[in-house]
């Protein structure tokens, strides 16, 4: 059956992470200018001729989150299989968290000449924590469901 709440979950986390391309996850606050800070805009600070080849892999990865997610909606008939593809899921939104927050981001400021530059964070910088606890909550779901139908099938 696809309305599970574990449905309801994976479709919010794909519209979290759809939503990272449209809302700012933090902004590089300088004396000169602001730089604002899309999922998209990672992609564009490479191609300005700053080196940083690990943030043209966000935009992909979130995309392939968000693929993961609607794909393993589909497959509620194999809930062992959901809830693998649920854990490589979880996998890669902890991948693009590690990337957003943990890479070293002064390392990045002085990279890009702006050492007294700051990184403020927006409402964006928590979607991947959000769509990360989404899935976590998605695949308790299928395995709670899993378990279920195994204890029914013993009482048989």
């Amino acid at each position: 059956m696809i309305q599970r709440i574990q449905s309801v979950y994976l479709f919010c986390s794909a519209v979290a992470s759809l939503l990272m391309f449209v809302i700012p996850f933090g902004q590089i606050v300088s004396k000169n200018h602001d730089l604002p800070g899309h999922a998209i805009d990672l992609s564009n600070i490479v191609l300005l001729g700053f080196d940083f080849p690990f943030l043209l892999g966000v935009p992909i990865m979130i995309i392939f989150a968000c693929l993961i997610n609607l794909l393993t909606i589909f497959l509620y008939k194999k809930r062992m299989l959901q809830i693998k593809v649920c854990k490589l899921n979880l996998l890669v939104l902890l991948g693009v968290i590690f990337v957003l927050f943990f890479y070293d981001n002064q390392g990045v400021l002085d990279a890009m000449n702006m050492k007294e530059s700051m990184i403020s964070y927006k409402f964006g910088a928590f979607l991947p924590i959000i769509a990360t606890i989404l899935t976590f909550l998605a695949s308790r779901s299928i395995k709670k469901d899993n378990d279920l139908i195994r204890s029914v099938d013993r009482i048989r």
